[in-house]
């Protein structure tokens, strides 16, 4: 697979964060939170900052679906990264 441009396939991470009384939540709480956070599965020749298995927060308002070989990702292209881990 390769990826074109400054586009940039990343897979959601499931977040669970548990408050002071244990209560556990998760992604499907905070449907609204606009920033989620994924792990960068390939990147096009024109990506500057960051590379394939790096941890990073997107703008989920500029991502897209896409389903490849069975698995879906997101493809958000370099300007919706707002923070590399």
């Amino acid at each position: 697979m390769k990826i074109i441009g400054t586009n940039i396939l990343i897979e959601l991470v499931e977040e669970k964060i548990t408050n002071d009384v244990g209560i556990i939540y998760t992604n499907s709480l905070d449907k609204n939170l606009r920033y989620k956070k994924g792990i960068v599965k390939g990147v096009g020749s024109l990506v500057e900052f960051c590379k394939k298995d790096d941890t990073v927060y997107f703008d989920n308002a500029q991502s897209s679906e896409i389903r490849v070989n069975e698995t879906k990702y997101l493809v958000v292209d370099q300007r919706g990264i707002v923070v590399v881990l």
